[in-house]
């Protein structure tokens, strides 16, 4: 079994220096001035007195995941109302919500590529942000998660006793490896950015094979620059422990778990 030691050093959990102080301005799209200020004044209300500060005053501790250092705060996304009957005004109002974590100083949004409409919210947002400050958009680090869909799924799984050729094998894998590069792009087209900065491999039902495959196909993505780091969803250690055995296994940089 791998060592506590081992795990922590392959899922990369450390603590790093506060962000310069000489962070960009805040935008000046939405929030309302408003609206910045009063998340700002609560968050310096909550926040240690020791804490390191962003450009909005609010407590900003940071560590690395993988690659890149980030807000130990992440925005999450999944439970966005968007879908709601004056869905013109709920846009506006995350993008709002958008631009004011932003401002105080929470850059990483966590997004999903089955989390109807939050890729492409965010991808209006930064493409907003980019145009008033670049470099404060291009300070947002952007997570979101591949799950690959049942029709790819199926096309890899073999019946009950079926004899399998390498050829057949291959096609299978094909299958899902294309399944995989699709999502990754879409998510991509979507934010409005030619690298995604970590993407999770959901894989949410254990009886079906290709798990292993699927991560190979985000390390192969990794290769090629089209993602900065490869993370896990819904995995236990009795999945997670054989990959981070493996010799020249893959490099899982972060997972994340379920605590609610």
């Amino acid at each position: 079994a791998a060592s506590g030691d081992e795990l922590r050093k392959r899922l990369k959990g450390t603590v790093s220096a506060p962000p310069p102080a000489d962070a960009p301005a805040a935008p000046s799209m939405a929030p309302a001035p408003g609206d910045a200020a009063a998340l700002a004044a609560l968050a310096r209300a909550a926040a240690p007195a020791a804490a390191p500060r962003g450009a909005g005053g609010a407590a900003v501790p940071t560590f690395r995941v993988g690659s890149e250092e980030i807000t130990r705060i992440v925005a999450g996304s999944c439970t966005w109302q968007l879908n709601s009957k004056d869905g013109a005004r709920a846009d506006d109002v995350a993008r709002r919500a958008c631009a004011a974590h932003t401002v105080v100083g929470i850059r990483t949004f966590d997004c999903g590529d089955i989390y109807a409409g939050v890729e492409e919210l965010v991808g209006r947002f930064l493409a907003t942000a980019r145009g008033q400050s670049r470099a404060l958009a291009d300070s947002v680090r952007l997570h979101t998660k591949v799950v690959p869909d049942d029709e790819a799924l199926d096309a890899r799984q073999r019946s009950d006793g079926e004899a399998e050729s390498a050829d057949d094998a291959r096609r299978r894998e094909l299958a899902l490896e294309r399944c995989v590069e699709a999502s990754v792009w879409r998510s991509a087209n979507r934010l409005g950015v030619g690298r995604l900065d970590l993407v999770y491999l959901h894989w949410w039902d254990w009886s079906k094979e290709g798990f292993v495959g699927a991560v190979r196909a985000l390390e192969a993505l990794k290769a090629r620059g089209v993602v900065k780091d490869v993370g896990l969803t819904n995995v236990d250690v009795s999945r997670l422990r054989p990959l981070l055995e493996e010799e020249d296994g893959p490099e899982i940089a972060c997972v994340q778990v379920n605590l609610s």
